[in-house]
């Protein structure tokens, strides 16, 4: 098991991970994630035919070939071949997939549920933290304040052939992390501020299993304005 502690003093917005990541096998993967996503958009050369669905939310934008729109309790969007936005002040993603199927409500905590299959590509950011990746399938919750102050939470599960990729921006030294072939990684996230927290840790933990030849990663880094937690049992 090898642990590192960096503490960064940064001013500036950074975020909290915490990633258990089970791996068949852990590599450096961005050139793998970064081929799987463009062979993936060069199958959707039909992408001048996708069309944005009216849902009358400046929050949530869904672009797709084909939707069927209900509304109960929930409006509820079933699509296939879509991109799907969510734009928020401290949050803002984008979610590229064969099937998908979005519901969210109007109320002053406002809730979107978005599950997907059939490959997916996911860019998220929340605040200047970054995450790209590309999986078998994803599940995302995501809970933002309309009180003005615009804080969001979410949880993330993306399933199946994970790569995936993590920085942020703010740091002198960006912190990269980047791991390929993932059975799961699954998360908790939330933007904040917090004037307790004044600079920026981060810790790294990597413990191998030898006899089912996978292995745990964690990573944890807290800041002022985000905290996240990802890893496959942290799901809340």
């Amino acid at each position: 098991m090898s642990i590192s502690v960096i503490d960064f003093n940064s001013r500036w917005s950074t975020l909290l991970f915490l990633v258990i990541i089970w791996l068949n096998l852990v590599l450096i993967g961005g050139m793998l994630m970064k081929r799987a996503a463009a062979g993936w958009e060069l199958s959707w050369r039909n992408v001048g035919r996708w069309r944005r669905q009216a849902l009358f939310n400046e929050h949530v934008v869904v672009h797709s070939m084909d939707s069927n729109i209900s509304i109960s309790k929930q409006l509820m969007v079933l699509s296939s071949q879509s991109r799907i936005e969510l734009r928020e002040t401290h949050l803002n993603s984008t979610v590229w997939s064969n099937t998908s199927l979005l519901a969210f409500d109007g109320t002053s905590q406002e809730s979107v549920a978005l599950r997907t299959t059939n490959t997916t590509i996911t860019e998220l950011r929340l605040n200047t933290a970054h995450l790209q990746a590309v999986a078998n399938g994803l599940e995302l919750n995501t809970t933002t304040e309309r009180d003005g102050s615009g804080q969001s939470r979410l949880n993330l599960a993306l399933v199946g052939n994970v790569n995936v990729s993590m920085t942020d921006d703010s740091l002198a030294n960006p912190v990269v992390l980047e791991a390929s072939q993932g059975t799961m990684v699954g998360g908790f996230a939330q933007t904040w501020e917090n004037s307790n927290v004044t600079s920026t840790k981060l810790s790294i933990a990597s413990v191998p299993d030898q006899t089912s030849n996978t292995r745990q990663l964690s990573v944890a880094v807290v800041s002022p304005h985000t905290k996240c937690n990802y890893g496959w049992r942290v799901l809340r």
